[in-house]
C-alpha cells in the first residue's frame, strides 16, 4: 500500500472512487479536478498495487486548512487507510504553515464521527439544513501537525 499525492489528472479515477462511497452525493471529475487546481488544493490516494482504494482533498490556506472529502472504498473500510490519509492530511497542513484543521461532517455520519475523534478532532459547531437533502452538519476541529 502507497500513499500518492493527487493530480488533476487523477480526477476521473477519484471521482469513480467517490461514487462508490458517496453514491448521488459524489463529485464529479470536474470537481475533483477543481479543488486540486484551486489557490491550496492538494489530495492524497492511498493505493493497493494500482488501485486507488482511499482519497482525502483537502485545502491548506493561510492559518486554516480544510478537510473538503475522504473516502474509503467499502472493500477497504476497516483497514487504517482513513487514518493514514488524516495524518498526511494534518503533517502538510503544519508544514505549509496552517494552525488549525476544519472539516464538515454529516451529524448522523457516527463512523466517520468516530474516525475524527480517534485522531485528534473535537466537535465545535452545527450548521442546521446544511446538506440538499436538509441534513445537519457537524463542524470538527483540531491543531494542525503530526
Amino acid at each position: 500500500m502507497g500513499l500518492s499525492q493527487l493530480m488533476p489528472q487523477d480526477a476521473a479515477e477519484i471521482a469513480g472512487l467517490e461514487a462508490l462511497c458517496f453514491g448521488a452525493d459524489a463529485w464529479s471529475p470536474a470537481a475533483v479536478a477543481g479543488a486540486l487546481e484551486r489557490a491550496g488544493g492538494v489530495g492524497w490516494a492511498l493505493r493497493v498495487g494500482a488501485e486507488a482504494t482511499a482519497y482525502l482533498l483537502a485545502a491548506v490556506l493561510f492559518e486554516d486548512a480544510e478537510l473538503l472529502r475522504i473516502g474509503v472504498a467499502p472493500g477497504h473500510r476497516g483497514e487504517g487507510h482513513g487514518d493514514t490519509l488524516l495524518r498526511a492530511f494534518a503533517a502538510e497542513a503544519a508544514a505549509r504553515g496552517a494552525a488549525r484543521l476544519l472539516l464538515e461532517v454529516r451529524a448522523d455520519n457516527a463512523p466517520a464521527h468516530a474516525l475524527y475523534r480517534r485522531n485528534g478532532w473535537a466537535p465545535v459547531g452545527r450548521r442546521p439544513r446544511y446538506y440538499a437533502d436538509g441534513g445537519d452538519a457537524l463542524l470538527f476541529e483540531r491543531p494542525a501537525g503530526p
